[in-house]
Parts: structure tokens; sequence; C-alpha cells
């Protein structure tokens, strides 16, 4: 569904920062199905300017040299963008998230609401502010729904519940 992707550039698959610090050790799963099944969204990843490491692995009678892209504090992070693809049309856009720049925002979490409306958790790398977003796929339409911010870390906790009226449940630390 997507020709741009490469070793830098992950489309739908989450790199190893992303699945291993936000979505759980071994889930690679960066795409979601709309309820309707109209829309998948899908984060695409850019690791060009992410240091690459050499890895040595010691796992079974010889050893092997991996090549692992990994940002060290105070080191270029991957930029990540999210991008909705709308199958009945056969278009691919990418999301706008306004202030949040692309190489100093994690998504936290992906989802769709009942209404079949994209629901974004977007934080800063530090993770002390987050925001939670509904963007409607047809006209990319962004709401906020909340925005938190602390002196500490705001930790992932899952994704909202909405309820049949349209107020939703939210887990949070603060």
């Amino acid at each position: 569904m997507t020709h741009d992707g490469s070793n830098v550039r992950l489309n739908g698959i989450l790199d190893w920062v992303y699945q291993e610090e936000l979505y759980g050790r071994g889930n690679f799963t960066g795409h979601w199905w709309s309820p309707d099944g109209r829309y998948l969204a899908y984060l695409q990843i850019d690791q060009s300017q992410v240091p690459e490491y050499l890895i040595v692995n010691g796992d079974g009678v010889s050893q092997t040299i991996e090549r692992t892209r990994y940002p060290k504090a105070g080191q270029p992070m991957a930029s990540v963008a999210v991008r909705v693809i709308d199958i009945d049309a056969g278009n691919d856009r990418q999301i706008d998230l306004g202030d949040w720049p692309a190489n100093d925002r994690l998504i936290g979490r992906v989802s769709w609401s009942p209404q079949n409306q994209l629901v974004l958790q977007v934080l800063n790398r530090v993770q002390n502010r987050q925001e939670l977003l509904v963007i409607d796929p047809e006209t990319s339409q962004r709401q906020s729904l909340l925005i938190e911010q602390t002196d500490g870390f705001l930790e992932i906790r899952g994704t909202p519940e909405f309820l049949s009226n349209g107020d939703f449940l939210w887990l949070s630390d603060l």
C-alpha cells in the first residue's frame, strides 16, 4: 500500500525504540484499521538522522554484528508522521499534527473512536506534555480533547474508552 519504505523509512512497522519504549516489547505493529474498514492509519518513521551503532549478537554458536539505530540522550531521534489511507478513494495523506514538531514528538498511541474518528496521543520527547487529538479521517480536521503537562514524567496509560454519548474515560497520572 506504500511505495517509499526503506531501511530508514518505516511505513506501518515500528522501529526498535517505539516497540521497546512505547508500544511494548515485541509489538512492531504500526498500523490500525478504522472500525468500518475504510481507513488505514499508520506511522511513518524516518530514522535517517538517528545514529547507527554496531551490536555484537552472541546468540548461537557464532557471533554476528547487527547495525542498530538508537537515539541516545541529546542525539537526533526518528521523526514520525501519522498517515491515513482512504481505501475507497485510493489516496494516502499525512495528518497535520499542529504545533508538534516532527523531530520532538512521540505518537504514544493510535486508535479509532466508535464514530470512525482517528484518536492520537501525542507527547514531547521528554514526555512531560501530552495531547489527545481526534482527527476526522475524511477532512483531516483536528480537535484537541485534552492536554496534560507536568514537571515530571507522563506515563502512557492506554487509549481512551469512548462512551455511547460521546464522552470518554481517560486514565491519567495527574
